[in-house]
């Protein structure tokens, strides 16, 4: 019966195999094991010769005799603070003197130019001032001088023309006019006329009559007897 059972037939295909998947996580746990292994394996021991020991006296021989070595209160107070730079090399006073100089030249420089500003800017205010003030005072001397101007020519003029009708009435008293001779009334009329004078634009023709009042004046018409 088991051998019916187990024993295959001859004419029975035979099962393929299946084919072979990668695990990634079994691969991952695989190099954690083996990292592991190494760990857990004894160090090497280190053999030192003790034919040549270490020397630490050659250590401090490539430090120089004058590098500079901080005072314990330096170190204390910067300790203190937290301070954990190592400070810097001192200056040199002549340095210090030479900057601080230089920093006293400096203000002394702008010192002088805010003051030269300062003066010129009250200069330059006291000059505007000085300017306006000469400009109305010769305003004021020129309308002082052209009032005076006109009044003086006004009274002049008033005198010279008063002086003129003086001298005509004068005139006109010594020499009174003669009715009865028409050559005098004549002339008379004829002084009045400025025959010379020339036509303005847009004015009367006058000089038909201008001629005929000059040849009246000349040549007075005879009286007859």
């Amino acid at each position: 019966m088991d051998d019916f059972f187990n024993a295959a037939p001859e004419n029975q295909a035979p099962v393929a195999e299946a084919p072979q998947v990668a695990d990634p996580a079994a691969d991952f746990l695989g190099e954690d094991v083996a990292a592991v292994a190494d760990i857990n394996e004894a160090p090497e021991e280190l053999t030192v010769d003790s034919e040549s020991p270490v020397d630490l006296a050659g250590e401090f021989e490539s430090i120089p005799a004058a590098a500079e070595v901080m005072e314990e209160d330096a170190m204390r107070g910067m300790l203190s603070s937290g301070a954990t730079d190592i400070p810097e090399t001192r200056m040199d006073p002549s340095q210090l003197v030479n900057s601080m100089n230089a920093a006293d030249e400096r203000i002394a420089q702008l010192n002088s130019e805010s003051e030269s500003v300062r003066k010129w800017r009250e200069d330059n205010e006291k000059r505007i001032v000085e300017t306006d003030a000469k400009e109305t005072s010769d305003l004021e001397e020129w309308k002082s001088t052209a009032k005076s101007q006109i009044e003086e020519f006004y009274k002049t003029y008033g005198a010279e023309n008063e002086k003129r009708k003086n001298q005509n009435r004068i005139s006109t008293a010594s020499k009174p006019p003669s009715l009865d001779d028409p050559k005098i009334a004549w002339q008379q009329i004829g002084d009045f006329i400025d025959f010379n004078a020339s036509r303005q634009a847009k004015e009367t023709d006058k000089d038909r009559m201008k001629s005929l009042l000059f040849k009246l004046k000349t040549s007075p018409p005879v009286k007859a007897v």
